[in-house]
């Protein structure tokens, strides 16, 4: 694109210059030296083209990989590294039968019964969508199936709860209602009908296993009235 310039220099004088330029984001990977995580390597490009979105990171068969989305290809990205430590990177590719909805919201990748899973939002099959590799690597991958049918299933978290693979979501079109939704194997062939929790997410949620039992960590938005401030005015907090 080309956007134009005003800057002062001085006394007044004001020009004006065309710059062209090309945004796009990269997908990049950096990594403590250290056990604790406080000095910090070289940070590494994983992916360069595609224009890289809402990636999620997990421990593939002993090497880090990223699934994210590409606005550019349309499709959902999986990459692996050549090596343990994510020095060097192999190359993205789409993982076949996937598209998206939308570049802003979350996916999750996880290793279920020993292969890697990405939860995320696409178009076919509509709604909140779930796909296996069939092989320990990623390098080849199911068909996608669908979790939950709806128009929005917004900033998803996927997590293995007692055995199984289990996504945390909020419904756009269910008055953002947080809702919880579990497989019914141990490998997420099929799924059981979604958990409306009686509580209203806007952004983000994170599903885990805590002592035994899932726990959801969301954010909400509440109104706060302060003398100082307007009624409202919202703040995102955790419940």
């Amino acid at each position: 694109g080309i956007r134009d310039v005003e800057r002062s220099r001085g006394l007044g004088d004001v020009y004006k210059r065309q710059i062209s330029y090309h945004a796009a984001y990269v997908l990049m990977y950096v990594r403590a030296t250290d056990a604790l995580g406080t000095t910090w390597g070289e940070p590494v490009i994983v992916a360069s083209q595609g224009n890289a979105y809402s990636n999620s990171m997990a421990i593939v068969n002993g090497r880090p990989a990223i699934a994210y989305y590409s606005t550019e290809d349309g499709k959902l990205m999986y990459i692996r590294a050549d090596d343990a430590n994510g020095d060097s990177w192999g190359e993205p590719f789409a993982v076949s039968g996937t598209s998206f909805r939308n570049m802003h919201q979350s996916l999750s990748l996880v290793i279920v019964s020993g292969q890697p899973a990405i939860a995320y939002e696409c178009n076919e099959p509509d709604g909140l969508a779930y796909i296996r590799a069939l092989d320990a690597n990623g390098d080849s991958w199911g068909s996608p199936i669908q979790v939950a049918f709806l128009f929005l299933a917004n900033y998803n978290s996927m997590a293995v709860i007692n055995g199984r693979p289990a996504i945390s979501y909020y419904d756009i079109e269910d008055n953002f209602l947080l809702k919880y939704v579990r497989a019914g194997d141990a490998n997420g062939n099929t799924w059981g009908s979604p958990i409306a929790l009686e509580c209203r997410a806007d952004i983000k949620s994170s599903l885990a296993e805590i002592n035994g039992n899932p726990a959801i960590a969301y954010l909400s938005l509440i109104h706060i009235s302060e003398p100082t401030r307007p009624l409202y005015t919202s703040y995102a907090v955790f419940c």
